[in-house]
């Protein structure tokens, strides 16, 4: 925490650090009571393998966000004879009380083809009832010159991460984190550039 209250001050911006606090069901509320009081300020939950209940009983617990992670899903997705839809974990992730949700990867490692990602994305944001949108996160074998397509395919409202693919370059990971921000804002430019034309037209 210190490092990310350095980091602020240099940038003038707030960075926020998913704390994992997976472990034992009966475990989970104490680890995340430590972490906030040691100044978390986000807090992961690896929901597949803890429940959509450790979700829950995490959610209303909480006011720190929830960075769901839903490793495992595959076991009960991936098979086409009896599995269900990534797009019905993502909603039962929302019910749950996820705030940021992994949805797969555009053009990335995971075995789904973006069409199914990019419903899931869809399926974060979408209205639902009373219950609140959540973030998109597209996540696994992402990096700087996958923004533009996961831009584009997702739209402003996602969250891209890109660990190896900033820390791969073992000796450069400024400039490759450097380059991760300059095409972000690239692509937010476009994005701005683009609304304000169709605003303009109408």
């Amino acid at each position: 925490m210190e490092a990310l209250d350095k980091a602020n001050s240099e940038k003038n911006e707030k960075t926020l650090y998913a704390v994992n606090i997976t472990d034992e069901v009966e475990k989970i509320l104490e680890n995340h009571d430590q972490v906030i009081k040691l100044g978390a300020n986000r807090v992961m939950l690896n929901f597949v393998t803890a429940g959509f209940s450790a979700l829950r009983v995490l959610a209303k617990h909480t006011k720190a966000p929830i960075h769901a992670h839903r490793d495992m899903f595959a076991a009960f997705t991936r098979m086409p004879t009896h599995s269900i839809s990534t797009a019905v974990v993502t909603k039962l992730a929302r019910l749950a009380g996820a705030d940021q949700l992994h949805i797969g990867a555009i053009q990335g490692k995971p075995y789904e083809p973006d069409e199914i990602v990019i419903a899931s994305g869809r399926t974060c944001l979408k209205e639902f009832h009373n219950i609140t949108p959540c973030l998109p996160v597209s996540s696994c074998g992402q990096h700087t010159g996958k923004i533009a397509i996961n831009s584009k395919l997702l739209g402003k409202d996602a969250l891209i991460l890109a660990g190896g693919g900033v820390l791969g370059h073992l000796k450069v990971i400024e400039a490759s984190a450097l380059s991760m921000r300059q095409a972000l804002e690239a692509c937010m430019k476009k994005f701005l550039q683009e609304n304000t034309r169709k605003i303009s037209l109408n």
